[in-house]
């Protein structure tokens, strides 16, 4: 997955945990050589607006964001 596609993956308006947004960076920095860190709130570089909220896992209630396209 290319950083193109990280719209396609995550539409405006959709929750995404905090630890799915972490593992999807840090896999394409990884890709791309990036020798980062990655945090959830790193999509913010990427043309995305985010709210903080709770978001349901198979573990329960998660920390989260809601990702708003700008």
């Amino acid at each position: 997955m290319g950083m193109g596609r990280i719209p396609q993956r995550y539409p405006s308006g959709c929750r995404v945990s905090n630890k799915e947004l972490k593992q999807t960076i840090q896999m394409l920095y990884n890709k791309y050589g990036i020798k980062a860190v990655a945090t959830a709130t790193d999509i913010t570089r990427y043309g995305y607006s985010t709210r903080a909220c709770k978001v349901r896992t198979e573990d329960g209630r998660k920390n989260g964001l809601i990702l708003i396209a700008i």
